[in-house]
């Protein structure tokens, strides 16, 4: 039996965290998907810190999947922590965010990003951005 992956991911707009759930449930993806509303719990999260403390209902993530743009810790900042980290340097990291900005990218991939998706809102385009990562990053995961 194949281990059910947890995503995490880290969306302070509420539609957008919608939009990515919905796509989730549509693909009927196996994997546990939780979400943090900015950095700052994505590291108390990944530090296991309360309410986060208990791994059966929040267990590691196999993939952590970021906004940039986020309130008291943003994107960048997070992705420099986890690279920072010993025990999360293996850690994908999947930027999710609505910047095209090629400064942007190109940024996030010098601090460790494994890849960068620009937020495409409802449709084919996301339920393929989420098809990819469910099936790249978390197989590569295994």
């Amino acid at each position: 039996m194949e281990k059910k992956r947890t995503i995490l991911v880290a969306e302070d707009d509420g539609d957008d965290a919608f939009i990515f759930q919905n796509a989730c449930t549509f693909l009927r993806l196996e994997h546990k998907v939780l979400f943090v509303k900015d950095g700052q719990e994505a590291i108390d999260y990944l530090k296991g810190k309360p309410p986060y403390a208990d791994r059966k209902s929040h267990p590691s993530p196999d993939l952590l999947v970021v906004d940039l743009k986020m309130p008291r810790v943003d994107g960048f900042d997070l992705l420099k922590w986890v690279r920072a980290t010993p025990e999360l340097k293996e850690l994908p990291v999947i930027v999710f965010s609505g910047s095209e900005y090629g400064g942007d990218k190109e940024r996030a991939t010098k601090l460790g990003a494994t890849g960068y998706f620009v937020k495409p809102g409802w449709g084919d385009s996301m339920l393929e951005i989420v098809r990819q990562i469910s099936s790249t990053w978390l197989q590569a995961a295994k």
